[in-house]
């Protein structure tokens, strides 16, 4: 149970993030930044939405231990950090 938690968690992180650059990706580059902010905050307000959305349906599901969970999701969170090219 100890695994999935931290596997729930890792895709819980990865899905939204992974929403987020393909909405960023479809943005064309010669619009207006009035548009352009308007579908980045649109995306993230998806984004945050996905997240709630997961760790809900997650809990729900089944019995999954808190401390996994949130050690897959931080670790997730961490490495799309640390392996974003600047």
């Amino acid at each position: 149970i100890s695994s999935l938690s931290f596997f729930g968690g890792g895709c819980i992180s990865f899905l939204p993030m992974y929403y987020f650059a393909y909405r960023l990706s479809k943005i064309n580059c010669f619009q207006q930044s009035k548009k352009i902010l308007v579908q980045f905050y649109r995306a993230e307000i998806i984004k945050i939405i996905m997240t709630g959305s997961l760790c809900i349906l997650l809990f729900k599901i089944g019995y999954f231990e808190p401390f996994p969970y949130v050690l897959g999701f931080v670790c997730a969170q961490l490495s799309s950090a640390v392996l974003t090219p600047v």
